[in-house]
């Protein structure tokens, strides 16, 4: 966030998304660990609370090294739910509508990172960066609050 203070043209700028990189192949490795264990609701909810619990963190970091952490559990938890949410969709969708069902939930997925990006852009320019990372963690962890409460069978999908 904006407490860390690197300019854009600064290695270190670059090495945080490389970690990011980093998080998402160890994150794709472990999901194909963790589907043998026939719990991908449950990988889909903890990469999801995972990734905003680490989002809100990141809206206050004010050390190198620590934010260097967090991008690399954020780049695991973010493959995580989106590899194992794209799986799903797949593997639940009758054979007939499954090219149908993909491209469905594939526009969702653009369309809705599309509002949030102007969301966050938005709210980072009225109220700062680190503001609209902690606003935006705490939708995404309140939102999977209610489906934990709410549709506890997600957690059963196998």
């Amino acid at each position: 966030a904006e407490k860390l203070h690197i300019p854009e043209a600064d290695t270190r700028y670059g090495y945080l998304f490389g970690a990011l990189g980093a998080g998402a192949i160890l994150g794709a490795y472990l999901v194909g660990k963790f589907a043998a264990r026939k719990r991908s609701g449950l990988l889909m909810i903890m990469g999801a609370m995972t990734f905003s619990i680490t989002l809100f963190l990141v809206g206050f970091a004010t050390n190198y090294f620590v934010a260097l952490t967090l991008f690399l559990i954020i780049g695991i938890a973010a493959v995580s739910q989106l590899a194992t949410a794209n799986s799903l969709t797949q593997k639940l969708a009758p054979e007939s509508l499954r090219g149908r069902a993909v491209s469905v939930h594939m526009f969702a997925m653009a369309g809705t990172q599309a509002f949030g990006a102007i969301f966050a852009g938005r709210t980072a320019q009225l109220f700062g960066i680190s503001f609209s990372l902690c606003s935006g963690a705490a939708i995404l962890f309140f939102f999977t609050v209610g489906v934990i409460l709410f549709r506890r069978s997600v957690l059963d999908i196998e």
